[in-house]
């Protein structure tokens, strides 16, 4: 998978994770309104049955009109949560409160057998709503719960997300071409008395192939710190002119030009090697073609650490 792919489902899994976060933190909103609603059209209620209540008493209108404010401020805020039941209740509730204030209106003495019919809907309007109350009390750590683990969720899926591109991108081998990969794989398709040292020559590599007395091995021993073209060689840091004296190059070099190929290392002889040899009437060098060299980025830092 690209790197512009990758970008692409981020942002699609990013915008999917936010909208269905904001769908839902807009809906936990709604059930906190009405559940705010229902505390004060329970106190609105009380209210409107005592003054009935204390009306039946007196024997006379009660002093200002029963409240409903409350209800007519928050009621479609809390009807699209209630059951069908409680939603009954407060709306007959009300429509007593509306007939009862329109009957205070129009004068007259008050109907007490009427007053204390109507406390009992009151009533019961408010034990419905108070049991619905109760029931989103309970419900209510459930559904914290869910919100956080929601609101979790997006991040935890990023994390992951994060984490498994990580866990590729360390595991997954890759070309891993340097100096030191790139004379090693030419290195390994010439012989056991070849030592090949690579230098960057205008974006692919210039090789040199010493041919040694004597196996490798055995020749490249040396941990010289000479500045002169140097190769990793079985964790030990070689410098040509560090080898010893009776592993000498035994006949002239051969230059090569490395470049990437379709996945293999590829080494042609220069044009001036191939020009010598026709001249000395020698046999011109062939191409070497070596696979390219892979690893992991927990591989390379291993390689790095312990050499």
């Amino acid at each position: 998978m690209t790197g512009a792919w990758i970008g692409v489902l981020g942002i699609i899994l990013g915008t999917l994770l936010g909208g269905i976060t904001t769908l839902y933190i807009a809906r936990r909103k709604k059930q906190e309104d009405a559940i705010t609603a229902s505390k004060l059209i329970i106190g609105e209620l009380m209210l409107a049955s005592a003054s009935l209540t204390g009306a039946v008493t007196a024997k006379t209108w009660w002093e200002s009109s029963l409240p409903d404010e409350a209800w007519r401020n928050n009621r479609q805020d809390l009807i699209a949560e209630l059951d069908e039941n409680t939603k009954t209740d407060l709306q007959k509730a009300y429509n007593i409160v509306d007939s009862l204030n329109g009957s205070k209106a129009a004068g007259g003495d008050p109907n007490l057998v009427e007053l204390q019919k109507n406390i009992a809907p009151l009533d019961t309007a408010k034990t419905s709503i108070e049991t619905w109350q109760a029931d989103q009390k309970k419900r209510q750590g459930q559904r914290q719960f869910r919100y956080r683990a929601f609101v979790l969720a997006p991040v935890i899926l990023v994390v992951t997300f994060v984490a498994t591109l990580a866990v590729i991108a360390l595991v997954i081998n890759r070309p891993n071409i340097n100096q030191t990969t790139v004379s090693s794989a030419l290195q390994s398709k010439l012989g056991q008395r070849a030592f090949v040292d690579c230098v960057p020559d205008n974006g692919n590599w210039l090789c040199t192939d010493h041919q040694l007395s004597a196996a490798r091995g055995s020749c490249l021993t040396s941990q010289a710190t000479s500045s002169i073209g140097r190769a990793d060689v079985s964790r030990v840091v070689v410098v040509e002119a560090a080898l010893v004296t009776s592993c000498r190059d035994t006949q002239e070099t051969t230059k090569y030009i490395g470049e990437v190929v379709d996945g293999q290392i590829v080494g042609e002889p220069t044009a001036g090697e191939i020009a010598r040899a026709i001249l000395r009437g020698e046999e011109v060098p062939q191409m070497v073609v070596a696979p390219e060299p892979k690893s992991s980025e927990i591989e390379r830092a291993w390689n790095s650490i312990f050499g």
